[in-house]
């Protein structure tokens, strides 16, 4: 959304040097970006969202000669995205006449008040359609097979639809009332006056009011009013269903001296129409980045005692169905290991250090990990390998370092921000807060030592 990973192709010189690039937003002259790379791609970020960019790049192959312009376009998604799935595939259907209770039943039958029928769709299809836990339902479609319409030229025809978060499971209870729909789903739609298209394909069914999506299954009911002896619609209606789903449905189809209430029970059993219809959901998904995990691969410890030794740090983004660019950087301890851009910690040198994995899309969504580093036999000598007395420890206020050869002291927090500052070997920690800080002792020599603390 706030970002983009772009490469290209060389096609004409091979960059000697590096790569120049600039970046503007499509219909404008004026550079936003603008930078030089050595490898073919580049990561882009503080970008608009739902915006169009133009990237020019060229080869600076030697100190006068250059590529031509490569010009690519791109355009950074919107904050929200519309993303479909269906749940059944099989085309089932007689297309000369069949039926089923849902998402309506009308076969041509008009002494009917109507229906009401609850559609299991379990866990595993709807994680089957790429939808996940935090998205919103906003509407849903079925596949209609014959040209039946109702319209003006019919009496009015109210909808109902309503949508249940449900970790149920197959087969449905027979027992189940309206009522128990009324009350337990939540109602997404009242349409009073519905007008079925005559379009043969997918009629789409939208939702008044988003549903929250948990991650479990789904239960989606519809009331149709028939409204006694009068007839709704052009002709029957066809769905498209797949076979073997008669557990997945249950439905009421009172004759007209039964009323639509929260009495019915939705316990008709005519096989004939027991078949839950194809479906397709319509819902909204967030690319907007909330939290990053760190972790490690295989689980391993967040430590290196092997010299010269490797450890692959890995983080996740919530939510899942964003983007997982991020950046890596080490906010403490640099001179003790390096770290790549795909999360490859090397050991360079005993300590401590902390690395910071970065949103792409959000600089301030962040995590940290502390590493311990060991046995290594090489590294800057610059930093001691030992240790530093440093007590009180925890402390109040005054923090000392056994040493009279002290420059300077600073205290960091956990990610590497400077809070305190001092020349000789104590500090005074009074203005922080309780928690554990990392105090960075510089002695007259240039050497470093790195202690944790604990502020009282």
């Amino acid at each position: 959304m706030h970002h983009a990973r772009i490469s290209w192709t060389s096609v004409q010189e091979v960059a000697v040097n590096e790569y120049e690039w600039q970046v503007t937003v499509n219909g404008e002259t004026q550079v936003r970006q603008s930078g030089s790379a050595t490898a073919s791609t580049i990561l882009l970020t503080n970008l608009v969202a739902d915006t169009g960019y133009t990237l020019t790049v060229r080869s600076h192959c030697s100190e006068d000669l250059f590529s031509e312009w490569l010009v690519l376009n791109f355009s950074t998604k919107n904050e929200t995205s519309v993303a479909e799935g269906q749940i059944g595939t099989g085309a089932d259907a007689n297309p000369v006449f069949d039926g089923t209770y849902g998402p309506m039943l009308y076969p041509l039958v008009p002494q009917r008040n109507g229906t009401v029928v609850n559609m299991l769709f379990t866990q595993p299809e709807m994680t089957a359609t790429g939808i996940t836990a935090g998205a919103s339902i906003i509407g849903v479609a079925f596949e209609k097979l014959n040209g039946t319409f109702g319209g003006d030229d019919y009496p009015d025809l109210r909808m109902r639809l309503f949508a249940k978060n449900s970790d149920f499971a197959a087969p449905l209870s027979m027992e189940t009332t309206f009522g128990d729909i009324i009350e337990g789903h939540t109602e997404v739609s009242d349409n009073p006056a519905f007008d079925l298209p005559a379009t043969i394909g997918w009629i789409n069914f939208p939702f008044d009011n988003a549903f929250q999506y948990s991650g479990e299954g789904l239960e989606f009911a519809t009331a149709m009013y028939q409204n006694g002896q009068t007839a709704q619609f052009s002709s029957y209606i066809i769905w498209q269903y797949t076979a073997n789903t008669a557990d997945k449905i249950v439905a009421a189809w009172p004759i007209n001296t039964v009323p639509m209430d929260e009495n019915l029970m939705l316990n008709h059993n005519n096989m004939s129409y027991k078949k839950r219809p194809n479906m397709k959901i319509f819902y909204e998904v967030s690319n907007v980045a909330t939290g990053i995990e760190i972790g490690i691969q295989d689980n391993m410890a967040a430590e290196i005692t092997q010299n010269g030794g490797t450890l692959q740090l890995l983080a996740t983004i919530a939510p899942l169905n964003i983007n997982q660019e991020k950046t890596w950087n080490i906010v403490l301890g640099a001179e003790f290991a390096t770290i790549t851009e795909s999360g490859l910690l090397t050991a360079t040198g005993n300590g401590t250090v902390i690395v910071e994995a970065t949103s792409a899309d959000d600089a301030s969504i962040t995590d940290t990990i502390e590493i311990n580093i060991t046995g290594q036999v090489l590294g800057n000598s610059n930093f001691d390998r030992k240790t530093i007395s440093v007590y009180p420890n925890p402390a109040k206020t005054i923090v000392n370092i056994g040493s009279k050869e002290v420059r300077k002291v600073k205290v960091v927090n956990l990610t590497g921000q400077l809070l305190l500052e001092a020349t000789g070997n104590n500090i005074n920690l009074t203005s922080l807060s309780q928690g554990q800080y990392i105090l960075d002792t510089e002695m007259n020599d240039g050497k470093h030592f790195y202690n944790r603390i604990i502020k009282e």
